[in-house]
């Protein structure tokens, strides 16, 4: 998602926090799965930049007046 958002010229740091949160997804599921006794904290933890690139490309898309 972040790819895309970097190909249709959206905020610069929307951008990142989409890219790293997609890296924090994976990061997460690999440790889910190769560390079961990891405390569930540090794994909402990594998800953190995904939550907050989400909502953010939500309310862009919903406020961002579109050019035709």
């Amino acid at each position: 998602m972040g790819y895309l958002a970097k190909l249709t010229n959206m905020p610069k740091p929307l951008v990142w926090f989409l890219i790293v949160g997609g890296i924090g997804y994976t990061v997460s599921a690999y440790l889910n799965i190769l560390t079961p006794n990891i405390s569930p904290s540090i794994i909402e933890n990594i998800t953190i930049p995904a939550t907050i690139g989400e909502f953010w490309m939500i309310s862009y898309l919903l406020f961002k007046k579109i050019k035709v």
